[in-house]
């Protein structure tokens, strides 16, 4: 279960990524899905994800500029 509405929530508290690097997000290290909207998947930013966010692997970087 995940917010469906997350424009009540500040964007600094929300990491939005697509839905590759959700993919690896939720099913390799374990995160909970925050909010979905559209094709754009959002993470409740924490120290520890953004240490993972910092450690992906290079082929996961790469879909970012897409």
């Amino acid at each position: 279960m995940y917010i469906l509405n997350p424009d009540s929530i500040p964007k600094e508290k929300i990491y939005w990524c697509n839905g590759i690097i959700s993919n690896y997000l939720i099913f390799t290290k374990h995160f909970p899905l925050l909010t979905k909207k559209g094709r754009m998947f959002g993470f409740a930013i924490t120290n520890l994800l953004e240490d993972v966010v910092r450690e992906l692997p290079f082929y996961l970087k790469v879909t970012k500029c897409f």
